[in-house]
């Protein structure tokens, strides 16, 4: 359900439910709802003996939300929310479309990126950095920054196996919190 509905958050608890309990689903979710609709309908589910999925957007790479054609990114109040009623976050564009792998300039994408901004350009240079002291990839270090938050099972969408192997890479890289806070933010680069 990714639009808003006209029916209450309590009825379309009711209906998930049902679909639980009649063996068409094992788990269901939501994705894009806004951070205050999703916990409430945590709370009514967990109320029935159920948990809902969530599923965001969420990767180092935030954004520009007038690119995102009504998508919302998991955000500060969408991760407390996650947080706070202990739901799994499926995360999509985990890897941000492949924004860490691009070189800076030259796109043959027509569309414009969500990605491409001043901030996240500035994250994919800090990654490039790290990488090339690791011996790894930026594509791997960016998710591996995603797999350190409990609670979020990445979606990747390798196209080669070369792909599929940079982001398996990124289960056995393991980011210090310092490595991890530099890669978001920037600021004083951390000791080797």
């Amino acid at each position: 359900m990714g639009r808003t509905s006209t029916r209450t958050v309590a009825e379309l608890a009711d209906t998930l439910v049902e679909l639980v309990e009649a063996g068409y689903a094992r788990r269901t979710g939501v994705s894009n709802w806004p951070a205050d609709r999703l916990s409430s309908l945590a709370q009514h589910l967990a109320e029935r003996g159920h948990t809902a999925v969530a599923s965001y957007q969420f990767s180092l790479a935030e954004p520009d939300p007038a690119r995102m054609n009504g998508n919302i990114h998991a955000d500060a109040a969408v991760l407390r929310a996650v947080h706070d009623h202990r739901l799994p976050l499926v995360s999509w564009s985990s890897q941000a479309r492949g924004f860490f792998a691009r070189p800076d300039a030259g796109q043959n994408d027509v569309r414009p990126d969500a990605f491409d901004t001043e901030q996240n350009r500035a994250r994919r240079r800090r990654c490039r950095e790290l990488a090339a002291e690791l011996g790894s990839s930026p594509e791997t270090v960016a998710l591996a920054w995603t797999l350190r938050h409990p609670g979020v099972w990445p979606s990747i969408g390798p196209k080669t196996p070369r792909q599929l192997n940079r982001s398996l890479d990124a289960l056995h890289l393991s980011l210090t919190d310092e490595q991890a806070h530099w890669l978001r933010h920037g600021g004083e680069r951390p000791a080797g």
